[in-house]
């Protein structure tokens, strides 16, 4: 399986869960198997995702999409901190 990491800072937890959550079809459509979402326990604008993916090459080709970016800007991120691409051993 492969597993993708990203990090980044939200202006409003809240709006961008919401945001989130109503792009749910658009994931799953670019290979999205399941996700875990999390908040550092000090800032609950600094979220972390863990994203499960069908392949690398399908989480690559989405996260490197410039709809994603697009739409990581509607939902309020004003930070990107990092995207790790990882495989299961």
């Amino acid at each position: 399986m492969s597993y993708v990491i990203v990090k980044h800072k939200v202006e409003d937890f809240g709006a961008w869960k919401s945001f989130f959550d109503k792009s749910d079809k658009l994931r799953k459509s670019n290979g999205e198997i399941s996700h875990r979402i999390f908040t550092d326990e000090n800032d609950e604008k600094q979220v972390f995702g863990l994203f499960e993916f069908k392949s690398a090459d399908k989480a690559k080709k989405f996260f490197s999409s410039a709809d994603l970016k697009q739409k990581m800007k509607e939902a309020g991120v004003v930070d990107l901190q990092g995207t790790y691409f990882l495989e299961a051993q």
